[in-house]
């Protein structure tokens, strides 16, 4: 096992926890486009580290989500 210090294990994003927060981000957000979608969530993969978990990408996307539509979603309310 390599212990490169640029690429600890857990330095790099699971697939399926991205589209996870994708998935999810497009249940809330239904009416905007996916490619918008998948491009938030790619720009808070810097934001958010992998061992901080999926739920806090998840929390931090919704925010961005929530500050380019203007709060407008599924669950407002």
């Amino acid at each position: 096992m390599s212990t490169d210090p640029k690429r600890g294990p857990g330095s790099k994003w699971q697939e399926h926890d991205v589209w996870y927060v994708v998935d999810r981000v497009q249940d809330m957000y239904w009416q905007q486009p996916r490619h918008l979608i998948e491009q938030v969530v790619g720009s808070c993969k810097d934001l958010v580290k992998p061992i901080e978990g999926r739920d806090q990408l998840l929390a931090v996307a919704k925010e961005k989500m929530r500050a380019i539509v203007g709060g407008k979603s599924r669950d407002a309310g």
